[in-house]
């Protein structure tokens, strides 16, 4: 019996690898190979134009984006473009919508897309990191337990080079966090000096003057976040 309960969870863990393998590999499918190839390019340029729009064109844009995310969500496996630009069309959606269910969707879809564009483009991981915590936060209003993982995910892609739009979300939630008593001290702390250490290497460090002031600025903002703790 010990040998067959054995064989069993052999099985299933190979099962479960298995399957996650092909999600992942379907979540990263390219046109390249796709007997769709011509069609998801036509798709492809068409909703492109409408996204160049002056403003985008979303509603527009959404339905050949469908058509072509559906055959080649990673597009031609060079460019992010079909991930991006569903974020950018999602949350338009999430904007206009009205009724909560629906927002609660778009909501999910972007952050859906955000994790897909990071899984299939790492190279693209450092700014979609930073952009899908401030996007949590500022528009789509997450739950701060998701934001938070958000956050921790951001920084531990980023290290020293995470991007200063998310000093203020992190800040915000653990200072909320520790006066409702889902954070103690100790870790509040941590993510304060974590994030001021992110500030000061680039304030010092950074190539960009522009940028070491952006870094000086948002240093200020998160520490007077900071303050009342």
């Amino acid at each position: 019996m010990k040998v067959f309960k054995q064989i069993f969870k052999t099985i299933l863990a190979v099962i479960v690898i298995v399957g996650g393998t092909t999600t992942v590999n379907a979540q990263c499918e390219t046109w390249k190979d796709s007997p769709k190839k011509d069609y998801a390019e036509e798709q492809h340029v068409l909703y492109r134009q409408f996204m160049k729009a002056d403003p985008p064109a979303y509603e527009k844009a959404f339905p050949h984006w469908k058509n072509v995310f559906e055959i080649a969500p990673a597009a031609d496996g060079d460019r992010s473009f079909h991930y991006s630009d569903g974020i950018e069309i999602y949350k338009n959606k999430f904007q206009m919508a009205t009724d909560e269910a629906e927002k609660k969707e778009y909501a999910a879809k972007v952050i859906e897309l955000y994790d897909q564009l990071m899984a299939c483009y790492p190279k693209d991981a450092l700014p979609y990191s930073a952009s899908k915590v401030y996007d949590m936060f500022y528009i789509l209003q997450s739950p701060y337990a998701d934001l938070e993982a958000a956050a921790k995910k951001a920084i531990e892609i980023g290290g020293n080079n995470t991007q200063y739009t998310v000093f203020t979300p992190y800040a915000t939630l653990a200072v909320y966090n520790y006066q409702k008593g889902k954070m103690d001290a100790d870790n509040a702390r941590k993510v304060y000096i974590a994030l001021n250490e992110i500030a000061d290497f680039n304030i010092e460090n950074h190539e960009d003057a522009a940028y070491r002031e952006l870094y000086q600025q948002a240093k200020d903002a998160m520490n007077g976040t900071f303050a009342p703790i």
